[in-house]
């Protein structure tokens, strides 16, 4: 948070038999690349042992920050460096906001969700979590122990998830072809999901970067069956779709609005023409 002291700490180990005084410089850039800070510091790593300087990084600005440490020897050459990046957000409100979430891993759980609460978010996207590629691996046999432990810990955090429904199995895919084998068995998959989930789970997205991965005309009737396959699961859909370039987006955005509630663009690159 602004104000609050962000320390460095440069380490150098040393496994000469005398010491050595070492100079770490760091350079602190701004989200646009701008120097924003300097500073420079000798270092002194005895002999079999590891030195230690540190650095106060801390910023009133809020911003996403990157600092660029150099370790140099006595003549000044370059002999290890590094990169650390760090943010300064505002305070949390009082209460927590579910229009205010974030991203998280399902790998980071024990990490990120307590950050989560510290930070004041109150909704969270799980990435890389509702994949059918593991909840079917073999047909018509459901496994969810992949799912429960990051649902189970967003929820008792107090948070609201968002799950991104994704992957294919195996059997489900033909690879030859690049496409479903059966678009019925993906809609089977979309009903159970979402009715086993619903009381837990009440936001879904549809595939992660579908244009990184998927045709326009294999992703449209993946999204058509998807929402009608959630609604017949007994809720009303609140379908997210997340398109990552403007050309898919303007071709596609009258066509989706009667499928989603939420309609959101990532733009992964720029094309000049």
């Amino acid at each position: 948070f602004p104000g609050e002291k962000v320390e460095l700490d440069v380490l150098a180990a040393n496994s000469d038999d005398t010491s050595r005084k070492l100079k770490a410089t760091v350079a602190l850039a701004d989200y646009d690349d701008k120097c924003v800070d300097e500073r420079s510091a000798s270092l002194v790593a005895p002999a079999k042992a590891t030195g230690k300087v540190s650095f106060d990084l801390s910023q009133k600005r809020l911003g996403y920050y990157r600092a660029e440490v150099r370790l140099l020897d006595e003549q000044g050459s370059e002999i290890g460096h590094g990169r650390w990046a760090y943010a300064v957000i505002p305070r949390p409100p009082g209460k927590a906001d579910v229009k205010f979430g974030l991203c998280m891993e399902r790998e980071n759980l024990d990490v990120d969700v307590p950050m989560a609460n510290a930070l004041g978010f109150g909704s969270v996207r799980l990435h890389n979590n509702m994949l059918w590629a593991n909840t079917e691996k073999d047909k018509g046999k459901f496994d969810w122990s992949w799912e429960e432990a990051a649902v189970r810990a967003v929820h008792e955090a107090g948070l609201e998830p968002l799950a991104i429904i994704d992957t294919f199995p195996s059997w489900a895919w033909d690879s030859r072809k690049d496409q479903p084998k059966d678009i019925d068995a993906w809609s089977n998959m979309v009903r159970e999901m979402v009715g086993t989930w619903k009381s837990q789970v009440h936001d879904w997205e549809i595939i992660n970067e579908p244009v990184a991965h998927y045709l326009q005309e294999v992703y449209s009737p993946l999204l058509q069956a998807a929402y009608k396959a959630a609604k017949e699961a007994g809720i009303r859909p609140i379908l997210g779709v997340q398109l990552g370039e403007a050309v898919f987006l303007a071709k596609n955005r009258e066509g989706y609005a009667h499928l989603c509630e939420i309609v959101t663009q990532v733009q992964l690159g720029v094309v000049k023409k």
